[in-house]
């Protein structure tokens, strides 16, 4: 079978986006307690020999902040995360050395923020802020609030004025709505002078640095279902807010997204990419994902357009999926998963090995 007529744009094929740090709480057997610098650095290393361009650590979630302290909000204090205590005590901040790694390897680093998460791990904030809460679903913030996007916006700033970070990765996957159901299609005036303020932001942060600073968004795996949340990828990209946008389903591969849309809309702009993502999950059941199962997934992706592909819920290949007794566990899987990523961003090596539909 040939290739398809659309050629990846671009020289960004992979990026890997860390969900939340499974790998750090579940992974406990990657570091020591307390983490040393040098199993950060080999992580990133690892990251960059699989074959990503790119590496996403999410730095936020439900009003927590991982891999730096700050004044503005909690830092997660999850048991296994305690390991990063005396490596911040002494001043030194993991997210500084994921960045400074990154670099030295030649790759991108962005930080990645979950913009409205809602599995209710952090009920002092609420607590604290009941006014905030979109309360037809009984968490998660409501972005129709003047205060709430004004907070959001600093803990973001804050992040790109004290770390070399190359921008930002704003998943709007984890979870979905950020106004109430009722009204959130009616609302992406709201949120698109949002992603208007991040872009300015980010624009005057990159002049002082001299560099462009990336924006990527992370949304659901249709251009309806976006305008349904409020998010309009139209002006998004036509006004060339985000660098690339990332289709999502909420946990798992779906070999039969639609992406095409995203194919056109991306390929009309000269400054937009289009990185559908790949997850560890295999639909419908608790196994993960095989090579033949990803060659047949993204073959799909490159043939409608897409310029590469993202992860999202990777990090499960490196603590075993721990819902199924017939999944391999991390000694087989950890770095060979990794490496997947070196022959899924090359559309010919795709299309040469065995693909397996599911």
């Amino acid at each position: 079978m040939t290739l398809g007529t659309q050629t990846p744009r671009g020289s960004r094929r992979v990026i890997h986006t860390s969900d939340g740090g499974s790998y750090f709480g579940r992974g406990a057997w990657l570091f020591s307690n307390p983490v040393k610098p040098e199993e950060l650095r080999n992580w990133v290393s690892s990251v960059v020999a699989g074959g990503a361009d790119t590496y996403v650590p999410e730095v936020y979630f439900d009003g927590f902040c991982m891999y730096y302290r700050t004044d503005r909000c909690r830092n997660w204090d999850r048991p296994s995360f305690k390991r990063f205590d005396p490596m911040m005590d002494a001043g030194t901040m993991p997210l500084e050395l994921f960045t400074d790694e990154a670099h030295n390897q030649g790759i991108e680093l962005l930080a990645g923020f979950r913009m409205n998460d809602r599995h209710g791990v952090n009920k002092p904030f609420f607590s604290e802020h009941p006014d905030w809460m979109l309360k037809d679903l009984g968490h998660g913030v409501d972005y129709s609030l003047p205060e709430v996007r004004e907070w959001i916006f600093s803990i973001i700033q804050e992040v790109l004025q004290r770390f070399d970070v190359d921008g930002i990765e704003l998943n709007f996957i984890r979870h979905g709505y950020c106004f109430p159901p009722s009204t959130a299609a009616s609302q992406h005036p709201v949120m698109t002078d949002f992603m208007q303020c991040i872009r300015t932001m980010l624009d005057e942060i990159g002049k002082k640095k001299s560099r462009h600073l990336v924006m990527g968004a992370r949304v659901p795996t249709t251009l309806e279902a976006c305008r349904h949340f409020g998010f309009n990828l139209p002006t998004w990209v036509g006004e060339k807010l985000i660098d690339y946008v990332a289709p999502t389903d909420y946990h798992y591969t779906d070999f039969n997204m639609k992406v095409e849309g995203f194919s056109e809309l991306t390929r009309s702009s000269d400054a937009c990419y289009l990185y559908p993502a790949i997850q560890a999950d295999v639909p419908g059941n608790c196994a993960i994902m095989t090579l033949d199962n990803y060659r047949a997934a993204v073959r799909n992706f490159y043939e409608a357009g897409a310029d590469g592909i993202s992860t999202h819920n990777y990090d499960v290949y490196m603590w075993g999926q721990l819902r199924s007794e017939v999944s391999p566990g991390v000694a087989d899987m950890y770095p060979k998963a990794l490496d997947y990523f070196n022959t899924l961003r090359d559309p010919k090596a795709v299309v040469a090995g065995d693909r397996h539909y599911l």
